[in-house]
């Protein structure tokens, strides 16, 4: 018994030498590549070159409140959402979709680059401006995937950017609050209005006494964001706050 247990341990560890080996070759040969830029990274274990996370990392200096597009310091209105009333009180917004941040998300969610949603999370947990939201925040819920969708992709990137977030806000999480109960159409493929319906009683969900932080991977239109937040509401919820990794900042719904 020993001895197996001895060949065993050695087999395991010439294994991991092999395997390390063996992508120390692979990264010689076909060196890592920023996902944004395409520089060549100082290390396989990065996704990201440093300017392109200072891409992200980098905040306008002035946002609405409602909606979390950029707005100049002296402007009362938002053109961004005017007209808009969300269910959620105000949303949170990392950076725009385009460029590194872009790059990231779709890395994230049609790539299997899932370090990415972590990492984004704890980008979202480190913005100065939303660190005393973070303190009125009880609970943080993904928003959550349909079940088919789920088992299709193999995770849900939202979740991933929660679990982040949790990591750099010390808030908890819990995937079990809020259920994706119809398989609706893919949301990328539709106009705002198409949007809006194709959510209506998408989602159920349990009470949650506090205030909830709904976390998305994008906000495009906030119809997703909003009708998860209805549900929420409508199961005695009495607060909501919209955080998403990133939005194109278009016009609302």
């Amino acid at each position: 018994m020993e001895i197996n247990l001895h060949n065993h341990v050695v087999e395991g560890s010439l294994g991991r030498v092999l395997e390390a080996a063996g992508r120390e070759l692979l990264n010689f040969i076909y060196p890592a590549r920023c996902l944004g830029c395409q520089t060549e990274l100082n290390t396989s274990d990065q996704d990201l070159c440093g300017a392109c996370w200072g891409q992200i990392a980098r905040p306008p200096p002035a946002r609405c409140r409602r909606c979390s597009a950029p707005v100049e310091w002296q402007c009362r209105d938002c053109d961004n959402c005017s007209g808009w009333e969300p269910v959620f009180e105000r949303a949170l917004v990392l950076a725009p979709f385009k460029g590194a941040m872009k790059a990231a998300i779709h890395a994230l969610k049609y790539q299997h680059q899932l370090r990415l949603g972590r990492a984004l999370g704890l980008c979202l947990a480190d913005v100065a401006d939303f660190q005393e939201v973070w303190k009125c925040v009880d609970l943080l819920v993904p928003v959550p995937l349909h079940a088919a969708r789920r088992r299709e992709r193999g995770y849900n990137q939202s979740a991933l950017i929660a679990a982040g977030l949790a990591a750099g806000s010390g808030r908890p999480v819990d995937q079990r609050i809020l259920r994706r109960r119809l398989p609706t159409r893919q949301q990328a493929k539709l106009e705002a209005e198409q949007r809006r319906l194709n959510l209506v009683d998408a989602f159920t969900a349990r009470a949650v006494p506090g205030c909830v932080g709904l976390v998305d991977d994008v906000m495009t239109t906030g119809a997703a964001l909003d009708a998860a937040a209805a549900a929420l509401k409508a199961a005695g919820c009495p607060r909501v706050v919209a955080i998403a990794a990133a939005s194109p900042f278009v016009q609302m719904r």
